[in-house]
């Protein structure tokens, strides 16, 4: 007899080659560095900066960074043993770039035709650990003592040792947050969204991007 699981949460994390790193800061160093293509969204209660809904947001190079990512996509959806054949399809991408002090509310990317999440880790400061997902249905695991009663495998939350260049891979619909900066040297993540669904096409031995 033995303790099983099911519905468990999942992530992907995968690394970039420290030269494709470098050619990834070279394409959006102009971007990354022009404050006229960040601003703070009013509906937003965090402190940060970011590209997103921005009027100049299209002006960054995100269809060559696609490409780099690649190879990160075909490698979470192996490891995840499609039942069908998959379309992966991207459907925004933005930058977010977090000063000192500046911090990520509790949110999650759950909208309509949006089912993956990624996160590329381009630029941190000393403090790896800053990005942490959260678990709202954990009240009601606490809630009935069963948490404190056993070791069973559930968690409040979970931060992230991550490294300049990693990779994450997630469902939308998680929540997560992004520790406040105590550094003097800036935060950069580049987020986009995708939407998974069936191939009608004839079957693909990898990834396709549409």
């Amino acid at each position: 007899m033995t303790i099983e699981t099911f519905n468990p949460k999942w992530f992907y994390k995968g690394q970039i080659e420290a030269e494709q790193q470098q050619e990834i800061r070279d394409l959006f160093s102009d971007f990354l560095t022009n404050d006229a293509n960040f601003h703070t969204p009013d509906v937003w209660d965090c402190e940060m900066l970011c590209s997103y809904q921005h009027f100049n947001n299209n002006d960054g190079p995100w269809n060559e960074w696609i490409e780099y990512l690649r190879p990160c996509l075909n490698d979470c959806v192996n490891d995840l043993r499609p039942r069908v054949d998959v379309q992966i399809v991207p459907q925004d991408a933005w930058a977010t770039r977090y000063l000192p002090g500046h911090y990520q509310e509790l949110q999650n990317h759950s909208v309509p035709n949006c089912n993956l999440t990624m996160i590329y880790f381009h630029q941190l400061d000393n403090e790896s650990k800053s990005f942490t997902f959260y678990d709202p249905e954990f009240s009601s695991i606490k809630g009935n003592g069963l948490a404190e009663a056993f070791n069973i495998p559930v968690n409040q939350s979970l931060t992230l040792n991550v490294e300049q260049g990693d990779v994450i891979i997630f469902p939308s619909n998680y929540y997560y947050f992004i520790k406040r900066n105590t550094s003097d040297k800036e935060r950069i993540m580049l987020v986009s969204n995708w939407f998974v669904m069936p191939d009608e096409q004839p079957a693909q031995d990898t990834l396709q991007v549409k």
